[in-house]
């Protein structure tokens, strides 16, 4: 299963944005599932990627500060959504080999 197959209809998205507003503890959980889906599939290794190489790059410049704040960053936000930091960790292995 895709994170685009998880997700909702984009006709859907407003309707579950008004049930999280009312605190619907459903909706709550769709999102957060949601959330957790993409930050897994795509965007923490993509950024732990970018991260990584800003760091190796610009190692002792802005850039490569800027590079590891982006994946301390992601890295709590995956801790947040018990994710795991395995998961920042899959490309760079990737890259690697």
């Amino acid at each position: 299963m895709t994170v685009l197959s998880a997700l909702p209809p984009a006709s859907a998205l407003p309707l579950l944005a008004q049930r999280v507003e009312r605190s619907d503890l459903a909706a709550l959980a769709q999102a957060r599932e949601v959330e957790a889906s993409f930050l897994k599939d795509h965007f923490a290794p993509l950024a732990s990627t970018v991260g990584s190489e800003l760091e190796r790059l610009d190692e002792d410049d802005f850039y490569g500060e800027l590079g590891g704040l982006l994946k301390r960053f992601v890295g709590m936000e995956c801790a947040d959504l018990d994710l795991g930091t395995q998961v920042t960790r899959q490309s760079t292995e990737r890259r690697v080999s």
